[in-house]
């Protein structure tokens, strides 16, 4: 009868100890190399921390903003027509600061960051109007930006 006791506690410390504790997707530092690239806009933080879909207007491409390493901003908007007509917006000089705490001269890109290597959420620490209610981005407390 011990060693039925013994196997089956010795199998049940294996199987709760199995797994991995580091988590799947574990947050990267905010820094240059982490942020460069093409992120898509994905959801949006509402004031009451709600999280909506960001509805792209155009059915066949993406709003996105693109970071350099040189720290420049661009952002691509696209109209509802989907044309090569968009809204292009390019910014010199984000800053990165101590905390994950971004800094740039548009307001959808300064706060805190939580990043992995495939997501970007900024928190912006209070509610600010964008006045694009097409988008769920009348006010928004916050943005969350994917790779794809």
């Amino acid at each position: 009868m011990k060693k039925i006791i013994t196997l089956l506690t010795l199998f049940l410390l294996l199987c709760a100890c199995s797994k991995s504790s580091t988590p799947e997707n574990p947050n990267l530092p905010l820094n240059a190399q982490n942020i460069t690239g093409v992120w898509y806009f994905s959801k949006v933080i509402q004031p009451n921390g709600e999280v909506l879909n960001y509805i792209n207007p155009c059915t066949t491409k993406r709003d996105q903003v693109e970071f350099y390493v040189y720290q420049s901003v661009r952002e691509k908007l696209y109209s509802d027509l989907c044309g090569n007509s968009f809204y292009s917006y390019q910014c010199q000089g984000y800053e990165i600061h101590e905390g994950n705490r971004l800094k740039n001269c548009s307001d959808k890109y300064n706060g805190i960051c939580t990043i992995t290597a495939n997501t970007i959420q900024i928190d912006y620490g209070m509610s600010i109007y964008f006045g694009n209610p097409e988008n769920n981005m009348t006010y928004a407390k916050g943005i969350i930006l994917t790779r794809n």
